[in-house]
């Protein structure tokens, strides 16, 4: 299973980055040629993230051409929630309570993240 693979992946890259604080959402920038299928990715990602700092974040995917994977942003929660991004990295609203986020697009600005080609 591919996804399972890749949620490891995004998994890791937001624990690295949260320290001890939980984390809340993480946005991914999937190129499709990927071949991902998001409610896998996500069952993966939470199954994955169980007693974790993860346990519980929203996973946005933002499906893009070609076949980078990027961890854009990450959400982390605490007495003062915090949102890292990747330099460069599309501003996304968060998804409303009980969304699938899904999405074909986003809009620019600043951030902290992980890229290998191909990977994570």
């Amino acid at each position: 299973m591919h996804e399972l693979g890749l949620a490891e992946g995004i998994m890791t890259v937001a624990i690295d980055i949260s320290g001890e604080r939980p984390v809340n959402r993480i946005v991914v920038r999937i190129g499709e040629e990927q071949r991902i299928v998001p409610d896998s990715l996500e069952f993966g990602f939470q199954l994955l993230a169980e007693g974790t700092a993860c346990e519980g974040a929203v996973l946005q995917c933002i499906v893009v051409p070609g076949i980078e994977v990027l961890v854009d942003e990450v959400e982390l929660g605490g007495d003062s929630p915090t949102i890292l991004r990747r330099p460069g990295a599309p501003v996304v609203e968060p998804p409303h309570a009980h969304e699938h986020a899904v999405h074909n697009g986003a809009s620019p600005a600043p951030a902290t993240s992980a890229h290998t080609p191909g990977g994570i």
